[in-house]
């Protein structure tokens, strides 16, 4: 296969497929093939201002990038909770050091267990600021160190392959890391007895359950963490990370398991990581009886909401009713927007859609969309009853959300009447910039005059584009996750599908101009193999003759609008090339003179350029063509003509013919120019952009040039043929003349789709064959069956 310039090629492996077909299960509406690249997303969830679930937004992938953000994330509970024990006499920065800094393995005594103070304190001068502030507390910092010490193997990377030697060293390490870990167990299990403060009592614990889980002391786990934990009245993060250990190896019910992964991850932001990859989806309802009370229900409601790529209506309804100002209520909330905005707009958008052989895309596409329509009126009737709530924080997001709800459903002034609202409530920065993101898009056009609508969209566009970038790039960041589809992209194409709705393709193609990325499907092939990334290949799909010459007449206008001033802004410097396109489409509409007077004012030296790949792919005798003759190069390929050389031979040749002049070798030679420029023929970049084995003809499923009976039938080179055979005196060179009608005939045949995969296709005998038996008996045979006979019947 050939593609050509911007075009990209991707093939799915098996594999990717499975998983697309898997997750597509799941969702409303199954378009994912490049995944999380193609998935048109607007809604920054920053919004909500919980960017330390960055891992849990919504995502094609499997999640949203790694656990980092929620390390990052300057929420810290046990931080928090140090702080305040000790006072807020000592900073959070000599906190942090003790607890989360160099673990001081060169301080430990392996064999004893034993922490040298001396040098502990050489790497951690904020030990006696805590020594002095709470000694006790101090004594529990040193003791947890040396936990942590004895709970690393890192000589052994348990993801590669190691040798023998290696694995017995490893063995002998964590035996002797397992004798000390005992002993620690029963150092903490004093101080347990000794020490009467309550914070320190639950952190002494939480070390005896994460050593003996180590050890696979399962008993000692669990007798602790009953004893300590489970009804322990203190408010600490500490007895949720003790749970999760708990759960993880000491309970075996799934159902109690889930329970303490929900109650986990609703309350240590720390653990959500953990929590979420051992979720085991338990229904939710079948949880609800196992429930405390409502701070539970909310757990388990946002486990499932947050697991789930469908609808999530009921799990946000859930936690609505039981707490209106749920912490996690306007997170899950974004996640359902991004859900909305990818079904309704990623298919229309990016063109993505399922293959036709697979999916009945008249019925089930639009059916999905309309559910989907109706789906995004009852999460807008629950964000109303959210936004109506008096108590409710933050209203500034909830309009943010209802107006953008709007904008998604088309209802423009519902949408304005919510951004205006939300500009009133001392919105945040990232609710700032999506407020006039939103905005941006809340235009109607029309189809007469739309001057004062472009100028608007000019100034907030170019207002909101002078705002900070990374600002506008919301999922970018993340590690081994980057996404083609820049947010700025996703707004410019946007606003020019609007523009195309509006059947306005020129300028919905200028403003796509202006995309990085455009990342849009072809609708020209059958394939969803292949997208495009340039501008250009959108007009060569999307327009006409027309639309080419609105935008060269504009690059030449001299007083334009603003608006027009930055749609020409880019392609100004494609002008050769968009007059390129521009004749290409006369030829296609047969209009060869009107094409010849466009291409003839291109300069000489841009059909070498490598702008388009001419030097390539017209590097053969467009004039020659045999029984065989294809793309291959041949002994005939002596002769090259560029495509306006081609061009002006091609009506020189038919202004000889029609006056009589050598007619019969004229309408040859034009007959075999016309093959040549087919799907099948050695100069198809007369007509096309690009080539493919996987375009098919005639499917309604996919947008059609109004050439395809001559690029795929060879109608006109059928045409020029016949009108050989009938020009020709010589008996022979008429039957050559029709040997060839059948060739083309064949070629057509081969090209047409099969959809009764009910049947086997029927063998293909064309009436030309049948002509050619009857009316050249003493030809037919020589000229089916030998492939010299071309030359001597030419000759």
């Amino acid at each position: 296969m050939t593609y050509i310039n911007s075009k990209k090629f991707w093939i799915l492996s098996s594999k990717l497929i499975a998983i697309i077909i898997l997750w597509g299960f799941n969702t409303s509406c199954f378009d994912d093939y490049e995944l999380e690249s193609y998935r048109f997303h607007l809604f920054n969830e920053n919004t909500a201002k919980v960017e330390h679930n960055k891992p849990f937004y919504y995502t094609l992938n499997f999640l949203n990038g790694d656990n980092n953000p929620l390390n990052s994330a300057g929420i810290d509970e046990n931080l928090e909770e140090w702080y305040t024990y000790l006072g807020k006499v000592v900073s959070k920065i000599d906190i942090n050091e003790m607890l989360y800094g160099y673990w001081a393995g060169g301080a430990i005594d392996e064999k004893t267990g034993v922490l040298n103070s001396k040098e502990f304190l050489e790497y951690y001068s904020s030990g006696p600021k805590i020594k002095k502030a709470n000694n006790e507390a101090y004594q529990y910092m040193i003791f947890a160190k040396r936990c942590e010490y004895f709970l690393r193997n890192d000589m052994v990377d348990q993801y590669q392959w190691n040798t023998d030697i290696d694995q017995a060293k490893y063995d002998r390490e964590e035996a002797a890391k397992k004798i000390m870990r005992t002993k620690l167990i029963k150092e903490a299990q004093v101080e347990l007895t000794k020490t009467s403060d309550a914070f320190l009592k639950t952190r002494y614990a939480y070390q005896v359950i994460v050593l003996s889980r180590y050890n696979e002391d399962l008993k000692t786990c669990q007798s602790t963490y009953v004893k300590y934990i489970e009804n322990n009245t203190q408010q600490s993060v500490i007895n949720y990370w003790a749970m999760l250990h708990y759960a993880e190896k000491c309970l075996v019910n799934v159902q109690k398991k889930d329970l303490a992964y929900a109650r986990v991850f609703k309350n240590s932001i720390a653990k959500r990581y953990r929590t979420y990859l051992l979720y085991n989806k338990t229904n939710p309802t079948e949880l609800i009886s196992l429930t405390k009370g409502p701070k539970d229900q909310a757990a388990i409601w946002t486990q499932a909401a947050v697991h789930d790529p469908g609808r999530s209506l009921t799990a946000l309804s859930a936690i609505y009713a039981l707490d209106p100002n749920d912490k996690d209520l306007a997170f899950l909330f974004s996640r359902e927007i991004n859900k909305i905005e990818h079904w309704l707009y990623t298919n229309r958008l990016t063109n993505a859609a399922l293959d036709a052989y697979d999916y009945n895309t008249g019925t089930y596409i639009k059916q999905n969309l309309e559910d989907d329509k109706k789906y995004t009126n009852e999460v807008i009737s629950l964000a109303e009853k959210i936004n109506d709530e008096a108590k409710v924080k933050d209203k500034a997001y909830w309009n943010l959300a209802l107006g953008h709800l709007y904008f998604l459903i088309k209802e423009n002034k519902k949408a304005l009447s919510k951004l205006e609202t939300a500009l009133t409530q001392n919105p945040n920065p990232d609710q700032l910039i999506q407020i006039k993101t939103t905005r941006i898009l809340c235009f109607d056009l029309d189809q007469k005059n739309n001057a004062g609508v472009e100028e608007k969209i000019y100034q907030d566009l170019v207002d909101l584009l002078n705002m900070d970038a990374k600002s506008k790039k919301y999922v970018e960041e993340n590690d081994g996750l980057e996404r083609k589809y820049s947010s700025t992209d996703q707004l410019i194409a946007m606003v020019a599908y609007k523009f195309e709705e509006n059947k306005e393709i020129a300028k919905s193609a200028l403003l796509l101009s202006h995309c990085a990325e455009l990342l849009r499907m072809q609708k020209k092939f059958i394939s969803f193999w292949m997208h495009y990334d340039d501008y250009f290949f959108y007009l060569d799909e999307m327009a006409g003759p027309q639309e080419l010459k609105y935008i060269l007449d504009l690059i030449e206008k001299p007083n334009k609008t603003n608006f027009e001033s930055y749609l020409i802004s880019k392609a100004v410097f494609d002008k050769y090339k968009l007059m390129d396109l521009y004749g290409t489409m006369q030829m296609r509409e047969e209009k060869y003179t009107e094409a010849a007077k466009t291409l003839n004012q291109i300069p000489a030296e841009y059909w070498h350029t490598g702008v388009i790949e001419y030097d390539t792919y017209l590097d053969a005798n467009p004039m020659h063509a045999d029984f065989y003759s294809g793309h291959s190069t041949t002994a005939a390929d002596t002769i090259r003509f560029t495509k306006v050389e081609l061009l002006n031979k091609i009506i020189e040749l038919q202004n000889n013919a029609a006056s009589g002049k050598n007619a019969a070798m004229n309408y040859f030679t034009l007959g075999n120019i016309f093959y040549n420029m087919t799907h099948h023929g050695n100069s198809w970049m007369m007509m096309r952009y690009g080539w493919s084995t996987n375009e098919e003809p005639d499917n309604k499923n996919y947008s059609q040039r109004v050439d395809e009976a001559n690029y795929y039938g060879g109608a006109k080179a059928i045409y020029y043929y016949k009108k050989a055979a009938d020009a020709s005196k010589n008996k022979k060179f008429s039957a050559l003349c029709l040997r060839m009608v059948l060739k083309c005939d064949e070629f057509r045949d081969y090209m047409t789709p099969w959809y009764d995969y009910e049947k086997e296709r029927p063998v293909f005998v064309s009436k030309y064959k049948t002509e050619l038996i009857k009316n050249y008996p003493n030809y037919y045979d020589e000229l089916l069956n030998d492939c010299g006979s071309f030359y001597r019947y030419m000759h």
